[in-house]
Parts: structure tokens; C-alpha cells; sequence
């Protein structure tokens, strides 16, 4: 385990050479006193040769995916304070000063560096990537009561008792949206701050695939939300099951009231059942709304540990 450090900078990559030591070089200009790991995610290029030659601390990982490779960086390093960001050299380094005097003159638990795209630098604004972006936004906004711009920026700052209470779950390019996640879940004082994004140097390619991943990332919206609000989404998928009950329980009782006469018996079984469902749900919901709050109060007595205020 590597020794504590104030500032440590976590640098994800899988064939970044081309681009990771002008990255590092970034960094060591304007926080020359950070602690430096890049996280070799199965590079066939000189990705971990360049890291070494530059005095960075290599953590390797095997298993393919960023969530993999943030997950490993984040159990390795040891520091006050997280820079974490991509290989690629397309954001802009520069704005951790202001990220860290906004992390400590706030006491912020994290700093989102929000990505503006530089005019006319077509790659950084491939429309699909732009459109995307934006939906999963407003989709994530919508689902967790938030007002995030940028909820998939790979430049974040992090403190320690943040990383502390993180469980880093996700295995791919979702891992984004897992620490917006977290953030709404502890109710973590969270900023963001517009920085340039850039296009990447001539012949390195983004990992990212369009629609894939973005099917991806918008599944686990869904399945983290489910998670975090279960009550809620109890409401919104039982609630097609809760008119289907009403339905059926009138086409059995509608001609027992008018008649005496007990029809439909069939719609009458069907509607019971459905009418169990809906309570087996209920009473999952409510249990694991009670757990998340048990969870949410052993992240908050963590945080509070590692902030040094119990």
C-alpha cells in the first residue's frame, strides 16, 4: 500500500501513450507535490512503460473496464484529497487549482469539472456523444431530484471521506454515473465548474461506443435508482398492476352489487393474485428503504470518521 499523501491524481488508461505523459507533465506543473498513479487497464500499447519512465506509481488491472480500473486506483492510493481523470489529455488540467480552493473554501465532498467543448473543435463535439450526454442528463436529473450539468465527467476531485463510503459496483464507463449516484445518496456537498474540453491528439482513439455504452450507463440510472428510492419505484411499477386489481375485482363484484349474482369468478381469482403481488411489493419496498437508511447512516458515521469529526 502506497504512503499517505495530500494529493493524490488518478489516472485511468487502456492505450493511452500517446496521450498520458502530457497529461502527467500537466499535473506536475501545477501540483508538483501530488502523488501520481496511473491505473494500467490491459494496455497493449507503452501505456505502463511511459507511466514508469515518468516516476508515476502504476497500478495494473486485468479485468477490462474503467469501473474495474477506478475501483483498483481508488483501494490503492492513500491522500486527503482525489483528483481523478482520464489519460486521453482532453480536459483541462489547469482547472485543479481552482477545483481544489473550491473543495476547501466550500468544504465541498467533491468537484465536478463540467465539460464546456471548445468552437469549432469538431471531435469534441460529435453530435452523438452531445445528444447523448444530454439525454442522460436530463434522465438522471429527473430520476434523482438533481440539477447536475454533467453527470458523465471523467475529471472529478474527491475527499477522502467521500472515496472512504464509495462502493465502486460498476465494471465499465457507468462508473460516471455510480459516483453522481453516491453523491445524491449521502447528500454530499457538490459543486461543478466549467472547464475546456479538447479533442484527442491525432491517433488516439476514445473507448467509448456511442450507443452501447450509452445503453449501458442508462441502464444503471435505472437499476442504482431503483436501489436508492425503492418506495418510489414500488409506486411507478405497481401501479399499472393496482388498475389492473381495480378491473378485474369490478368485472367479479360489478354483478354481485346490481344482481346478487357472483360472476367472473376467474378475474375474481386473478385480480387476488395480482392484489398479493402488489403487497409482497409493498413490503420488499418498505424493507429495503429501512435497510438503505441503515446503510446511509453507517456511510454518514464512516464519513464523519474519516473527516476526523467524531
Amino acid at each position: 500500500m502506497a504512503s499517505k499523501s495530500s494529493i493524490a491524481v488518478l489516472i485511468p488508461c487502456k492505450d493511452e501513450a500517446i496521450s498520458l505523459g502530457k497529461v502527467v507533465e500537466r499535473f506536475r506543473t501545477i501540483l508538483p507535490e501530488a502523488t501520481i498513479y496511473v491505473g494500467n487497464n490491459a494496455s497493449t500499447d507503452r501505456t505502463e512503460e511511459i507511466a514508469r519512465e515518468l516516476g508515476c506509481i502504476v497500478v495494473n488491472e486485468v479485468q477490462p473496464g474503467k469501473g474495474n480500473m477506478v475501483r483498483k486506483l481508488l483501494r490503492y492510493a492513500q491522500a486527503d484529497y482525489y483528483f481523478l481523470i482520464d489519460g486521453d489529455n482532453t480536459n483541462e488540467v489547469e482547472a485543479a487549482i481552482e477545483m481544489l480552493h473550491l473543495m476547501h473554501s466550500k468544504d465541498l465532498d467533491s468537484v465536478i469539472a463540467k465539460r464546456v467543448t471548445s468552437k469549432g473543435d469538431k471531435q469534441s463535439e460529435r453530435p452523438g456523444h452531445l445528444i447523448g450526454n444530454r439525454v442522460i442528463n436530463q434522465i438522471y436529473n429527473l430520476l434523482f431530484k438533481s440539477n447536475l450539468t454533467d453527470v458523465l465527467s471523467g475529471y472529478r476531485l474527491f475527499s477522502d471521506s467521500f472515496v472512504k463510503t464509495f462502493p465502486a459496483n460498476s465494471s465499465g464507463f457507468e462508473i460516471e454515473v455510480e459516483l453522481s449516484a453516491h453523491s445524491n445518496l449521502i447528500s454530499a456537498s457538490v459543486l461543478e465548474v466549467d472547464t475546456t474540453y479538447s479533442s484527442r491528439s491525432d491517433g488516439s482513439e476514445s473507448k467509448l461506443r456511442t450507443f452501447r455504452d450509452g445503453f449501458r450507463i442508462i441502464r444503471t440510472i435505472f437499476a442504482l435508482n431503483r436501489r436508492i428510492k425503492p418506495i418510489r419505484n414500488f409506486v411507478l411499477t405497481s401501479l399499472p398492476l393496482f388498475i389492473a386489481v381495480i378491473y378485474l375485482f369490478s368485472r367479479a363484484l360489478y354483478p354481485y352489487i346490481t344482481s346478487g349474482r357472483l360472476a367472473n369468478f376467474p378475474s375474481l381469482i386473478l385480480g387476488s393474485g395480482l392484489l398479493v403481488v402488489i403487497s409482497v411489493l409493498f413490503a420488499m419496498s418498505i424493507i429495503m428503504e429501512q435497510a438503505i437508511s441503515n446503510h446511509l447512516s453507517t456511510l454518514n458515521l464512516a464519513k464523519r470518521a474519516s473527516s476526523g469529526n467524531v
